[in-house]
């Protein structure tokens, strides 16, 4: 079933800050990075798009984990592999998150 943001979430994503304008997802399919085939997050090309050439990843997990946003895929990681990042790591850690 599909997994697209909610009409709430969509608000959210709509404030982020000036950084997004250096995401390397910009203008693309916003299905590249939410499952709505139920195969699974890790499965979703938006991981390649995060990993290969994004310069922003750091601060986009920063936002998804401070707003709390459970599905999609941020700063490279799947709402599963967010789910062991604490806030306080990624504060901490700064920009030096390596692919598990």
């Amino acid at each position: 079933m599909a997994r697209l943001p909610s009409q709430a979430m969509s608000r959210r994503i709509a404030d982020i800050p000036d950084w997004i304008d250096s995401a390397a997802c910009r203008g693309m399919p916003i299905e590249m990075f939410f499952d709505e085939d139920g195969n699974g997050e890790e499965s979703l090309p938006g991981l390649e798009v995060c990993w290969g050439s994004c310069t922003v990843r750091q601060q986009c997990l920063c936002y998804a984990k401070r707003n709390k946003i459970r599905d999609g895929i941020f700063g490279g990681y799947s709402s599963r592999q967010r789910r062991r990042i604490s806030v306080r790591s990624v504060d901490r850690n700064g920009s030096t998150f390596s692919r598990r």
